[in-house]
């Protein structure tokens, strides 16, 4: 069955008119006295037009009860393909439940199916009743807190509407505003102009979701319109205003997304022949999109289950699994595709269901506005919220970012459908949140670090260090969109977080974390702090020398180096698996954003503006030669980046009496040379591993040959270039943008690995291909890591999860 099913969601900073523009879709009346939305407002929206001709009113309104049975008779007859009599499964006792099934989830599923059962008896439905389109309106609030919870909500089909306010120059920094009833309240001014908000939501919503078809072209979907509101108040500079946010995103690679850009006057909603035109314009662009763009096929067993799923929502939040289980035999959906329908529905906003967590796998949140509410609870639209006896847990909260066990149970006990250890288990795992022990409060309660509730700060970064430290050149990570991706900067400090101590004497903000970190070999305290510029990610370690110091600083920095590789690695997978969405016609979406850590240049005068240091593509180290992207010229690193690489003085260090023996031997005996000077080169680098069992070579840490791989090469089946054909036809199915990784185990350096990246563009598959040919010409330390060989690419597979290729590769050549 062909079903028209899409998302309509609206962002934008707080107070520009969301709520209000939704309202005026659905040609409800002007009302300026609105309440903030908290984290998003979820509605079932049937959108009836004169065009399908199924009601006699325009008018966009909420689903009834009586639309979905009207629905659902249909889908029955659909179904059972004839009035079902005493033997249809929908008539007999297949509801019955068993003695541990939810009796009031049964009771109401029998009372669904009687209701559209006898409305089949009632009408005359002799014709085929076609679904009509639906969409789920996901109206998000503005403020920046729900915008990083965002991400977790997001799929590919979907319609974007990305609102901004006309009235207000785009290049000036947003205000931060909370409506409540009618009243304004003014919060802090966010370090972040409009345009560059605006800009970074297109990057992302390119970076999260783009999808592209079997012929390598663009999928229908996702789309994004750009909306002004108060077109009242800029009738005449609606052309100019247009244009130069036009201007701003015209050539870049998300434009490709992007319908249009409309300015509207809400005040008109529903005023017939005064009504401004472009809202019937853009009402038309949504039932466009979902009935031309998004339609899929869909088993006519899947639609019935996702009616009756639909229906029950309005009685029930959660159901379990078995619940499920349940309606899917009803609707004629076998047992092993009752978890595939639920995945898709989830896809699709229709319902919530996480089955990667292990504590909540068997809930299926079938009213998402029930969550998306309970989530609301700890972000109060109040300043000042009714603290009664929590005041103290409040302030914590609100002071330190600390969600303590107290607190978060006192306001989700209302929620009687799900434990509080629910959602808390959904925050965990999505990393918005981590458990952690401090001070400031009792240890026997459960504390919880979530930086997305802290505020902002102007980041002063010209500040004086004290005359005892020393300061390692910055460390940025920076994006291909140009921007931090919505949700990343909170991710990463919470992973951070479990991995380093949190320095509340130095003030946290949302946007400015500073860790405490301290080698277990080592006196001497290192400050890390972590700070999001919008355009980057800034990292500054700062050493304080302790008299005793045992570890040196350049070991520390680039120990730090690993656990920020490690960090954003990890918050890359999980926002990757947030934009994994998958639907019965189409791949699944790939999250297409590529990250690369740059060396801030320390060299040139402090009044010039930041710029970075260009690295040779190998043999990084201290003695290298980088390129300064200010001065357009080659120079030695200064001692504050230094520390950032390895020192290979070592390595040359030895004595010139006992070299010439080991040549004279090594002359002699050509057949072990590789194994020889392998050897060789391994032993000091043991010894400094055995002191920094986290080092990496292509960091600029020396590192031995991985345990589980021979530094001695694997002559059995050795391959070259000249098997790059065999080798790419073996890997067609692997997942292309984890090529990165697997170069990585098979021992190629990271910054080879970027320097691909950087010729290819991005472009996963074309990486791939040139990681494979690196490989195959031994570059880097691949003749440590066994040699390009068959049994050296299994094993790699293998530790990167691809163990299906793997096996296919053993059993045909090893």
């Amino acid at each position: 069955m062909d079903v028209a099913y899409s998302r309509v969601l609206f962002l934008g900073t707080a107070g520009v008119g969301k709520t209000s523009f939704k309202r005026s879709l659905m040609k409800l009346p002007w009302e300026p006295n609105t309440t903030s939305t908290v984290v998003a407002d979820v509605s079932r929206i049937r959108p009836f037009t004169r065009g399908w001709r199924t009601l006699e009113e325009d008018q966009w309104r909420v689903v009834s009860y009586e639309d979905e049975i009207k629905e659902l008779a249909g889908l029955i007859l659909a179904v059972y393909k004839k009035e079902p009599d005493a033997t249809s499964p929908v008539c007999n006792d297949s509801f019955q439940p068993k003695q541990e099934i939810n009796n009031e989830i049964s009771y109401e599923v029998e009372k669904i199916i009687s209701d559209a059962l006898s409305y089949i008896k009632d009408h005359d439905l002799s014709e085929n009743l076609k679904p009509q389109p639906f969409l789920h309106f996901w109206d998000c609030g503005g403020q920046l807190p729900f915008l990083e919870i965002l991400p977790v909500f997001l799929t590919s089909r979907t319609l974007f509407f990305l609102i901004f306010d006309a009235e207000k120059d785009l290049k000036l920094n947003w205000q931060s505003v909370i409506n409540i009833e009618g009243e304004s309240l003014e919060q802090e001014e966010v370090p972040m102009t409009t345009l560059d908000y605006m800009l970074s939501w297109m990057a992302n919503i390119h970076g999260h979701l783009m999808t592209y078809d079997n012929e390598g072209s663009f999928c229908a979907f996702p789309r994004m319109y750009c909306v002004g509101t108060h077109g009242d108040r800029v009738k005449d500079r609606k052309s100019e205003i247009k244009r130069e946010l036009e201007r701003k995103y015209q050539g870049k690679d998300f434009s490709a997304l992007i319908e249009g850009t409309v300015i509207v006057d809400n005040t008109t909603s529903g005023q017939g022949e005064a009504e401004d035109p472009s809202l019937q314009a853009l009402r038309e662009a949504v039932v466009g999109f979902t009935q031309k763009k998004l339609v899929l096929k869909t088993p006519l067993s899947w639609v019935l289950f996702r009616k009756v799923i639909q229906v029950l929502s309005k009685k029930f939040n959660v159901i379990n699994f078995e619940d499920a289980s349940i309606i899917g035999a009803a609707s004629k959906i076998p047992p092993e595709d009752v978890p595939h329908a639920l995945m898709f529905y989830h896809e699709l906003g229709v319902l919530l269901f996480y089955p990667q967590i292990d504590g909540i796998k068997d809930k299926i949140v079938i009213n998402p506005n029930y969550f998306v509410d309970a989530l609301g609870e700890i972000f109060p639209l109040s300043v000042n919220p009714d603290r009664e006896r929590y005041h103290m847990e409040w302030e914590v909260f609100q002071k330190y970012g600390i969600l303590v066990q107290p607190l978060y149970i006192e306001l989700w006990n209302n929620y009687k459908d799900i434990s509080p250890e629910f959602f808390i288990e959904v925050l965990v795992h999505f990393r918005i949140a981590v458990e952690i022990k401090t001070d400031k409060y009792p240890s026997h309660s459960k504390q919880y670090f979530m930086p997305l509730v802290l505020k902002s700060t102007r980041v002063n970064s010209s500040s004086t260090l004290p005359s005892d430290s020393i300061q390692a050149a910055p460390l940025h990570i920076t994006f291909n969109s140009g921007y931090v991706p919505p949700g990343f900067f909170t991710r990463f400090v919470v992973v951070l977080a479990n991995k380093m101590e949190l320095c509340f004497e130095k003030d946290i903000y949302r946007n400015h974390v500073t860790f405490r970190y301290q080698d277990p070999n080592c006196n001497s305290i290192e400050h890390v702090t972590v700070t999001d510029c919008t355009d980057d990610i800034q990292i500054n370690v700062i050493h304080h020398p302790s008299e005793q110091d045992s570890v040196s600083f350049k070991k520390i920095c680039q120990d730090v180096r690993v656990l920020l590789e490690d960090a954003a690695k990890e918050v890359e997978d999980i926002l990757k698996k947030c934009a994994s969405g998958c639907t019965v016609d189409n791949k699944p979406t790939q999250y297409i954003f590529t990250k690369k850590f740059k060396y801030v240049c320390t060299s040139c005068p402090s009044n010039t503006s930041s710029h970075y240091i260009k690295l040779p593509p190998t043999n990084q180290n201290q003695l290298s030669q980088v390129f300064c992207e200010n001065n357009k010229s080659y120079r030695s690193l200064t001692e504050n980046e230094k520390v950032w690489f390895k020192d290979t003085s070592q390595f040359f260090s030895y004595n010139s009496s006992s070299a010439r023996q080991s040549q004279s031997f090594i002359d002699s005996t050509p057949l072990v040379t590789t194994t020889i000077s392998s050897i060789a080169t391994a032993v000091p680098a043991a010894s400094q591993a055995r002191n920094n069992p986290t080092s990496r070579e292509n960091e600029g840490v020396i590192s031995t040959c991985s345990s589980d791989v021979s530094c001695i090469e694997d002559t059995s089946t050795k391959l070259d270039i000249t098997d790059l054909d065999d080798v790419r036809d073996e890997l067609q199915s692997i997942d292309y943008t984890e090529w990165k990784d697997l170069g990585l185990s098979l021992g190629l350096y990271y910054n080879t690995l970027e320097a691909i990246e950087e010729k290819c563009r991005g472009n996963a598959r074309k990486c791939l291909l040139e990681c494979m040919a690196a490989w195959l010409k031994g570059e880097d330390k691949v003749r440590q890591k066994g040699g390009p060989s068959w049994s050296s690419l299994a094993a790699a597979l293998e530790k990167n999860g691809a163990n299906n290729v793997a096996s296919n590769i053993r059993a045909k050549y090893i």
